[in-house]
């Protein structure tokens, strides 16, 4: 995972806190200088019951991409970022 001082946002993915198995894509918000808010699960609407990942934010950060198998089996599915 890599964050640049610029950063505002970082999204990653992990083995799911909500499944025994399975990938879902997470975030934290930068609060101040080299703090970073709670990990927060993106949920429901990003997070399916099958793999989340290889999440990537535009620069603008309004737009996330990644990878899923359980949005329709659609692979690169975009999302507008969750606030």
């Amino acid at each position: 995972m890599l964050a640049s001082r610029m950063t505002a946002n970082i999204v990653f993915y992990q083995q799911s806190q909500r499944w025994i198995w399975g990938l879902d894509i997470y975030k934290s918000v930068r609060s101040s200088g080299d703090n970073w808010g709670p990990v927060q699960n993106l949920g429901a609407v990003i997070n399916s019951s099958y793999n989340e990942e290889t999440p990537f934010i535009l620069k603008n950060g309004k737009r996330l991409y990644f990878s899923s198998f359980g949005h329709d089996n659609m692979v690169d599915t975009i999302f507008t970022m969750p606030k």
